[in-house]
């Protein structure tokens, strides 16, 4: 599918398995960006999650196994406020080794305010 070029940056919408979308997905990819809605799409599990240095993970529903055991990023992660509601999401964020997490603001401010009240290695950005 990937085989026959080198991409450095993928966006991807509605993703079926997100395991096997980087099962398959060329090694040259840094800059990964995930649009999905649907909460059951997660089918198998990675031991390690691939590493990127800008992921952007938008409507999605299990933030935190995606994180966990999927993808995660090194320099740039982006999230919607939604996946702050998720139980361990914010936790896990202030703990990740990321150097900056942009949060994309839609109306939970509440929560926000909870993520930016903690300290984490990460620059925060709204």
């Amino acid at each position: 599918m990937f085989s026959k070029f080198r991409p450095t940056e993928v966006s991807v919408r509605r993703v079926e398995d997100i395991s096997q979308l980087l099962q398959y997905m060329p090694s040259s990819v840094q800059c990964l960006h995930l649009e999905f809605a649907a909460q059951n799409l997660i089918q198998t599990q990675n031991e390690t999650p691939r590493k990127f240095k800008i992921l952007t993970l938008q409507k999605c529903k299990q933030i935190l196994e995606i994180l966990s055991k999927h993808a995660t990023a090194t320099e740039s992660l982006t999230i919607d406020s939604e996946c702050l509601d998720e139980p361990g999401v914010i936790d896990y964020l202030t703990q990740m080794d990321c150097q900056q997490v942009i949060i994309i603001q839609n109306e939970q401010e509440d929560k926000l305010i909870e993520f930016f009240n903690r300290q984490s290695k990460a620059q925060k950005y709204i």
